[in-house]
Formats: structure tokens, C-alpha cells, sequence
């Protein structure tokens, strides 16, 4: 019996450190299962948050969307708006250029016509000068043709009171 007994008491040491063990491995899987536990609460966590987000960003963007095409529809419009602004307005500067080149020509032959007068009327003054200067010399010429006839008067009246004296 002791041997059976030693045995016996060795077995139990045995299976004491085998059970020892085996609480040991239990303990560190029961703290690994704990982790994990915790671990797959926070992903599932995580996962709800990360589904709530997903909602939320979903919506965000078909705000966006939707703000998105009203802007590009007001882009649109006044688009269309400024693209006849420009067309009138280009008209507008197109017609203004016209009416300008029309000046400018009508400016030019105005310009033209007008020195053409300047150099008229600076032939005329000449010309005036000039009959102004033969119409001086008739009239001093006429003034001495009088005056000789006047005196050539007074010698025939002299002449004929003489006669008549005599």
C-alpha cells in the first residue's frame, strides 16, 4: 500500500500540477475570452457607429446632391441670363462701333470739306486783296481822271467867260 500509496500521492502531485496547469490554460483562455468579449463589443460598437454614420453621410449627400442641381439650375439661369446680357451687349458694342466708323467717316469728309473751304476761302482773300488793291488803283485812277476833268471843266468855263467877256 505505501507504493500504491506513493504512487498514488506522486499520481496526485501529477494530476495536481496537470490540474494546475489546466487552470492555468482555463484562467489565460478565460482572460483571452474576457478580451475577445470586450474587443467584439467595441467592434460591434464601432459597427453601429460606423452604420449610423453611413445614414448620416447618405443623407448629407443627397442634400448636397439635391443643393447641387438647384445651384446648377441657378447656374443655369443665370448662365443663360449673363449669355444674353453679352449677346445684347455685344449688339450694342457692335452698333456703337458702327455709329462711330460712320462719324469717323462722316468726321473725316467733314474734316476734308472743311479745308477744302479753309483753302477756298484763302484763294478768296487773296483774290479780295487783290481786286481790293486793282479797285484802289481805278478809284485813285477814276479820283485823277475827275479831278483832270474837273480842272480841264473849270479851264473850258474860264475860257468861256472869257469868250463871253470879250
Amino acid at each position: 500500500m505505501t507504493k500504491r500509496w506513493q504512487r498514488s500521492e506522486a499520481e496526485q502531485e501529477q494530476q495536481e500540477k496537470e490540474r494546475s496547469k489546466i487552470q492555468q490554460a482555463h484562467n489565460k483562455l478565460s482572460d483571452q475570452h474576457s478580451t475577445l468579449q470586450i474587443r467584439w463589443n467595441q467592434l460591434s460598437d464601432n459597427h453601429k457607429e460606423m452604420i449610423v454614420l453611413k445614414d448620416e453621410f447618405k443623407g448629407k449627400v443627397s442634400t448636397l446632391q439635391h443643393r447641387l442641381k438647384d445651384l446648377e439650375a441657378g447656374e443655369s439661369a443665370a448662365l443663360a441670363t449673363e449669355q444674353r446680357k453679352y449677346t445684347d451687349l455685344a449688339k450694342v458694342v457692335a452698333a456703337v462701333k458702327e455709329e462711330n466708323k460712320r462719324h469717323g467717316t462722316n468726321q473725316q469728309s467733314l474734316l476734308d470739306r472743311i479745308a477744302a473751304l479753309e483753302a477756298t476761302i484763302s484763294k478768296m482773300t487773296v483774290r479780295e486783296k487783290g481786286l481790293l488793291e486793282e479797285l484802289e488803283a481805278e478809284r485813285n485812277k477814276h479820283l485823277t481822271s475827275v479831278s483832270k476833268l474837273q480842272l480841264n471843266l473849270d479851264d473850258t468855263n474860264t475860257l468861256v467867260k472869257e469868250k463871253n467877256n470879250q
